[in-house]
């Protein structure tokens, strides 16, 4: 059944695909490399992160083609794609994520897939992170130095998820 799903829905293979690359990134340190847990189709690092990025293209890509959207399940036309990585300061070095966004930005703009968007957050050591394994890829983004809530901030927050979920389960309860 799964399987019938997937053959039938391509971006729901292409999502399935990066899920499950994420799912099995190693890395091995201090040697410094980079690998799968299960690469039995003998392909070297760098072809499985270009599949990841082709995948990622192709879904961006067909989120506003109508005959690609029918394709993939959806009824409706999508604005955009995010990846939102959190926690990113704590990336190793091995994966080298700066010189990975840096590549995936440059090949949505050469395949003119540009309604994308990253997020990343994590700590200030975050820039280092970047920097270190490509120069140039601080230039992808904006920084956006977020304070701590206040107490009152974080009261008025919580208020209104609570006002929030009373309001849904009322809603389900009718």
């Amino acid at each position: 059944m799964n399987e019938n799903l997937i053959s039938e829905n391509k971006g729901l293979a292409n999502l399935k695909k990066i899920w499950k690359f994420a799912q099995n990134v190693e890395v091995t340190t201090p040697a410094g490399t980079i690998g799968t847990k299960s690469n039995t189709d003998n392909r070297n690092d760098q072809q499985i992160i270009d599949d990841i990025i082709y995948s990622i293209v192709s879904t961006v890509k067909g989120i506003n083609n109508r005959s690609i959207l029918h394709e993939m399940g959806f009824t409706q036309r999508k604005d955009g794609v995010v990846l939102l990585i959190d926690e990113a300061d704590k990336a190793s070095p091995e994966l080298k994520l700066g010189s990975f966004l840096k590549s995936l930005s440059e090949i949505l703009v050469t395949e003119d897939a540009t309604n994308f968007l990253f997020i990343i957050a994590g700590l200030p050591e975050l820039r280092n992170v970047l920097k270190e394994s490509h120069e140039s890829s601080l230039r992808l983004f904006k920084q956006l130095e977020l304070k701590q809530l206040s107490k009152v901030e974080v009261e008025k927050v919580i208020n209104k998820v609570s006002t929030r979920a009373i309001v849904s389960h009322q809603n389900l309860n009718r």
